[in-house]
This record gives C-alpha cells, structure tokens and sequence, in this order.
C-alpha cells in the first residue's frame, strides 16, 4: 500500500472518529435537555394552577378543589412518566423531542385555567389529555426501538407498554363520553348545588385520577424491574 493510501485511510479514519464522537455526544446530552425543558414547562403549568387556586380559593366547590387536586397529581405524573423515559432510554433529538413536550404542556395550562371554569371545560380537557399520552407513548416505543443503544432495556419495558396502551385507549373511549355527557349536562356543579347532585361530578373527577394512578403504577413497576435487571446484569459482568 503506497503512502497516499495510507495518508487517505487514516483521514477517513479521524473523520469517522470525529463523527461518532459528535453523535455520542449529542446522544449524551439528551437526558439533560429533556428534563430542563420538562421542568420549565412544569414550573409553567403549576404557577398558573398556584395562581389560580390563590386567587379564587374562598369561592371553590368540593368540585372545584377536586379538579384541583386533581390536575396537581397530572403535573406529578407527567414528571415521573417523561423523566424516566429521559434517563431510561436515548436517541438523537430532533424537533419532535421539542414539540411533543410542549403539546404537553399546552393541555396542562388549559386544565390548570379550566379548574376556575367549571367541569364542563375542564372534562373536554381530559381528552387532549389521552392524545398527549397515545402521542407520547408511541413516539417513545418507536424512538427507543430505532437506537442500538436501547436494545438491554427494551425487552423490559415493551410489558409497561403493553399495560400503557390499555390505559391510553381506556382514556381515548371514556373522556370523550365524559365530555359529552358534559355537553348533556350531565355533571353540574356551582355554589348552590350540593349532596347528590354533585356525585356525578365527583365520579368523573375520581375516574380522571384512577386512570393517571395507573400509569404511575406502571412506570414504578417498570423502573423498579429495570434496575433491579441492570444491578443484576451488572453483578454477573
């Protein structure tokens, strides 16, 4: 081999060195951008809700305060689902890596403003809710399954996404005859409306709540699995 050749391999050699080390990097700087830009739209979405409940407090129903809470506990479970997707898995981002939080974002300031508007506005919001959650969760599964670098953990999450997809499909078929029964004027609420009248409302909120408490079992049982399986693996290396 002559000396140019040699000269030729080597440059094509530190080229492809180079690149890869740009992509690992890219790579690696993925979990720390998704948590920045997820915990500045979370302080977002919850400084409305704050603001919201200190403003109009005195004046809240057990319905309203229900909504509340409620919409308290989606913040919570938005930041434990997207976070442990973060640390968990990894691939080049792009702008969807963008835009889907953001989506996100956007329907937990409508639900965070609809808590002060009534059930009705805010029942309609629980079905931008279930979109986020299908977008959310097949971009991730096609995400994750596209990188090599995720091939060790797939084989452990694709049970919680299996457990997910029936959770969102639930969510995609009941809030949307939630929010029609509250076109109906099935659900009422207001200062004077009390007792059993209020039932129907409180069912729906309670219903909103058990659906976002099965995806946190979900993500436990399935982060708790995959690092016991890391430690494990770790332990036979």
């Amino acid at each position: 081999m002559n000396p140019a050749d040699i000269e030729r391999e080597r440059l094509v050699a530190a080229i492809a060195q180079e690149r890869l080390a740009l992509l690992q990097q890219v790579k690696g700087s993925f979990t720390g951008s998704s948590l920045t830009l997820l915990s500045i739209i979370q302080a977002v979405a919850l400084a409305e809700l704050a603001s919201l409940v200190a403003d109009d407090y005195p004046r809240f129903t057990v319905v309203q305060w229900l909504m509340a809470l409620v919409t308290l506990f989606l913040l919570f479970v938005v930041w434990d689902h997207l976070s442990r997707d973060a640390m968990t898995f990894v691939w080049v981002p792009d702008f969807r890596d963008t835009a889907i939080p953001f989506m996100i974002g956007v329907m937990e300031l409508f639900l965070s403003h609809a808590v002060g508007l009534g059930i009705n506005i805010w029942l309609r919001g629980t079905v931008g809710a279930a979109v986020c959650a299908l977008a959310h969760v097949s971009y991730v599964r096609w995400r994750a399954e596209q990188a090599a670098e995720n091939r060790h953990v797939l084989a452990y999450s694709r049970q919680r996404w299996r457990m997910e997809w029936v959770l969102t499909l639930a969510g995609l078929v009941l809030f949307p005859l939630l929010a029609a029964g509250s076109v109906g004027g099935i659900f009422t609420e207001g200062p004077h409306i009390q007792g059993a009248h209020e039932i129907p409302a409180i069912c729906a909120i309670l219903l909103v709540g058990a659906w976002l408490a099965g995806y946190v079992i979900c993500t436990h049982v399935s982060w708790r699995g995959t690092v016991e399986r890391a430690r494990i693996d770790q332990m036979l290396q």
